[in-house]
């Protein structure tokens, strides 16, 4: 697995995913398929909290966005992280 992986590793592994399209977008699908899944789980009034360790867009607002435009029930509500 890679999380035992060395740091060189998985760098290596996150940069093979980023620059292949194919797998970038595979990763993307199966994001959307997971948190679709969660929000067709939630309790009514329930909270869902979307989070990746990634700083690719397609992965992050992108995937956002698509909830967004699937659910018109799905909201995002701001939050902001002061001192």
């Amino acid at each position: 697995t890679t999380e035992n992986s060395s740091p060189k590793t998985q760098t290596m592994i996150e940069n093979t995913i980023l620059s292949s399209q194919p797998k970038l977008t595979n990763l993307v699908k199966l994001q959307q398929s997971l948190l679709l899944n969660g929000f067709h789980l939630l309790k009514p009034g329930g909270t869902l909290i979307y989070s990746t360790c990634s700083l690719c867009s397609e992965q992050n607002e992108g995937v956002i966005s698509w909830l967004l435009h699937q659910e018109g029930d799905a909201f995002v509500i701001p939050v902001s992280f002061t001192k």
